[in-house]
């Protein structure tokens, strides 16, 4: 009787100690997906923004000092919202995939200020120093609510 509850209890403390670290190998790795504005632009009339988001992907291992620039997807929102929070939403897919010879935020950050957005009464047109653009009609996001 005795070996056997020696046996059970060796049991339930594997079981413990098992748990335990499958709850401090978990509590490394967390689900910490970001989405920040990285740059914005301002009509000349001051009555709409284009805001560019970044959405980074959520998974990462907390202590590791590299983390990915230019790995995210990119989205535009434009509105009357300066917050960017709400507005006609354009994906920018495949965007990310030329951002990856950027190394630091701050180059990055001079990828976008170097871009050029012209706003016209027609639309407004988003120009990137690879030559992208895109044109959006300007019924797409004056108005709104």
């Amino acid at each position: 009787m005795v070996r056997q509850l020696g046996w059970m209890l060796g049991l339930i403390w594997l079981w413990t100690a098992s748990f335990a670290l499958a709850v401090g190998l978990g509590a490394l790795v967390v689900y910490r997906g970001q989405r920040q504005i990285v740059h914005q632009w301002t009509s000349p009339d001051g009555m709409s923004t284009a805001n560019l988001w970044e959405s980074q992907p959520g998974w990462t291992v907390p202590f590791v000092p590299f983390q990915p620039v230019g790995t995210g997807s990119y989205q535009l929102v434009l509105g009357q919202d300066p917050s960017g929070s709400y507005g006609h939403y354009i994906e920018l897919a495949g965007l990310a995939h030329y951002l990856g010879e950027y190394s630091t935020q701050q180059e990055l950050r001079r990828f976008w200020e170097s871009s050029t957005l012209t706003w016209r009464r027609e639309g407004l047109r988003l120009r990137t120093l690879h030559g992208h653009e895109l044109f959006v009609p300007s019924r797409y996001y004056l108005g709104g609510r």
